[in-house]
C-alpha cells in the first residue's frame, strides 16, 4: 500500500474518530445544526491537515507540489485551531462567538485550497523557466571557449565581447523556440572550425553574421511577446 493511500486512510479515519469522540464526550451539551456544524467542521480540519499532503502532489513539479501542500496546511493548522477554540466555546454554551469562529475558520480553509493552487502554479512556472535552458546562454558559454582558444588578440577580444553580451539576450520562449536559433549556432560552429583554421575573414565575416542574426532575434522576441 503506497504512503499516499495510507494518508488517505488515516485522514478519514481522523475525521471519523475526531467526529466520534465529540459525539460521545458532549452527547448531552447542545443541540441542532450548530452542535453538527461546528463538530463537524473540527473533525473535518482534524482530517484535512493529515489527508491533503496525499492529495497535494498534483502540481508539475516537486517544488510546486511542496508549496502547495505548505499553503494549505500552514493555513489550515489556523484554522483548526480556530475550530478548538470554536468548539470549546459552544461547549460552554457561548454559541454566538461559536457560531463566528466557525464562519472565520471556515472561510479560511476555503482560501487555504485556493492559496495553495495560486501558490504551486506561480512556484511551478518560476521552476519551470529556471531550468529551461535558453539557447542564449549555451551560445555564451560555446563563445566563451572559442574565444580562449583564438590565437588572434584583436579576434579573441572580439569573441569575448560578443560572448559576454549574449548573456543579457532575452531568453527562448519556453513554449518554443525561434527558427533563427538554428542558423545562428550553425554560424558558431562554423566560427569555431574557422578560429582552429585561423581564417581571419571568415572570423571577421562570422562575427558579423551572428551579430546580425542576434538583433534579428532581439526583435523577433520583441514582436512576438507583444502579441501575447
Amino acid at each position: 500500500m503506497s504512503n499516499i493511500r495510507i494518508l488517505k486512510i488515516l485522514g478519514l479515519v481522523a475525521a471519523l474518530g475526531t467526529l466520534a469522540s465529540l459525539y460521545v464526550l458532549y452527547w448531552d451539551i447542545g443541540t441542532g445544526v450548530q452542535k453538527f456544524f461546528c463538530f463537524t467542521l473540527l473533525s473535518f480540519l482534524v482530517g484535512f491537515i493529515i489527508y491533503f499532503p496525499a492529495v497535494g502532489y498534483s502540481a508539475k513539479t516537486v517544488s510546486g507540489s511542496l508549496a502547495k501542500i505548505g499553503t494549505a496546511i500552514t493555513i489550515g493548522f489556523v484554522a483548526l485551531i480556530l475550530s478548538i477554540f470554536s468548539t470549546t466555546a459552544f461547549v460552554n454554551d457561548h454559541t454566538v462567538i461559536s457560531a463566528a469562529l466557525d464562519i472565520f475558520a471556515l472561510v479560511l480553509i476555503i482560501f487555504s485550497v485556493g492559496a495553495s493552487l495560486i501558490t504551486s502554479q506561480h512556484v511551478d512556472e518560476i521552476t519551470e523557466l529556471k531550468d529551461y535552458s535558453s539557447d542564449h546562454t549555451v551560445w555564451a558559454s560555446t563563445l566563451s571557449s572559442i574565444s580562449n582558444v583564438c590565437a588572434e588578440k584583436d579576434l579573441k577580444e572580439k569573441i569575448g565581447r560578443l560572448a559576454d553580451n549574449m548573456t543579457y539576450l532575452a531568453r527562448d520562449p519556453s513554449s518554443e523556440k525561434l527558427s533563427i536559433n538554428l542558423e545562428i549556432t550553425e554560424i558558431i560552429k562554423t566560427l569555431s572550425k574557422n578560429v582552429m583554421a585561423v581564417n581571419r575573414l571568415d572570423i571577421e565575416l562570422n562575427l558579423s553574421e551572428i551579430s546580425s542574426l542576434i538583433a534579428e532575434r532581439e526583435s523577433q522576441l520583441r514582436l512576438k511577446r507583444s502579441q501575447v
